[in-house]
């Protein structure tokens, strides 16, 4: 636990500012691509996470169950304006980027990831064995003692 207090004193304030130039970047090629990238008013996002609406493809439940398929994983959501009754079937779908930018993934990446998602969510495309090759080019753990 003292190595990782100690690696975030020493790489979190670079980690952080590339996870949130990631989540930005990536929010932005969904948005270019047409998807219903929420917050657009405030710039997408200032965290490590981007909020999609997925109504338009099923919801936030089938997207995510899609996007497992393909190895991509994320988190479905309820939108702020969605009653409680559908917790188990929200409009949205939360993408995280703070493990790939762990994995050295920058803003030219997440415009392939914004395509990934495309392929899977419009397309209805299988790309498992895309996204599996894609990511196994990062595999080394960045911001930490280990580079």
């Amino acid at each position: 636990m003292a190595l990782v207090a100690y690696e975030f004193w020493a790489f979190g304030q670079e980690y952080a500012k590339q996870v949130i130039s990631n989540a930005k970047a990536l929010a932005e090629a969904m948005a270019s691509l047409g998807f219903d990238v929420q917050a657009k008013e405030f710039g997408f996002t200032e965290r490590h996470q981007v909020a999609v609406s997925m109504a338009d493809f099923g919801g936030g439940d089938e997207v995510a169950r899609h996007l497992k398929d393909n190895n991509i994983i994320c988190n479905m959501n309820l939108l702020p304006f969605e009653s409680l009754e559908s917790v188990n079937t929200p409009a949205r779908v939360r993408l995280g980027v703070q493990e790939m930018t762990r994995f050295g993934m920058n803003e030219p990446e997440m415009k392939q990831i914004a395509e990934f998602l495309k392929l899977v969510v419009m397309d209805a495309k299988l790309i498992r064995d895309e996204v599996t090759e894609f990511r196994s080019q990062f595999q080394k753990v960045h911001y930490s003692f280990d580079e």
